[in-house]
């Protein structure tokens, strides 16, 4: 899949992608997808009347199985979800209008996925005070 959709490759990797676009039936299909449901694709629906949810993971697709998402703690895998979603689609869309053969641009993408995600992760930053000078 390097050769076909390069960029998205870069992103979600060969295996993830040969996946969402086996699963839609090719580069010009999963581009005319919103991100929303790309995120989705793979998603295994079960019945699990009277049964536990806690350990289920519902929303988790074909995306769920790349590299980025298994290595995030799980407060933020539902932002990076969203995140590598909407990227996949840019990247297609790239890989589909034939602008970048490199893979640079998805290189570019993931280096920025994983910078949103360290900043999300960093403690808030403290309030400064600023005193207000009396009226005398």
């Amino acid at each position: 899949m390097v050769y076909t959709a390069p960029n998205l490759s870069a992103i979600v990797g060969s295996v993830v992608d040969a996946k969402l676009l086996g699963s839609v039936g090719g580069l010009s299909k999963f581009v005319k997808m919103p991100d929303d449901t790309v995120r989705h694709l793979g998603t295994k629906s079960t019945n699990l009347a009277s049964f536990s949810r806690a350990s289920s993971q519902r929303d988790v697709g074909y995306l769920g199985e790349t590299e980025i998402y298994q290595s995030t703690h799980p407060y933020f895998k539902k932002y990076v979800l969203k995140k590598l979603a909407s990227r996949a689609v840019f990247a297609g869309r790239i890989d589909w209008l034939k602008t970048d053969f490199t893979g640079e641009t998805g290189r570019t993408y993931r280096k920025e996925i994983l910078n949103k995600i360290v900043k999300r992760q960093e403690p808030p930053g403290c309030r400064s005070f600023v005193l207000l000078k009396e009226n005398l």
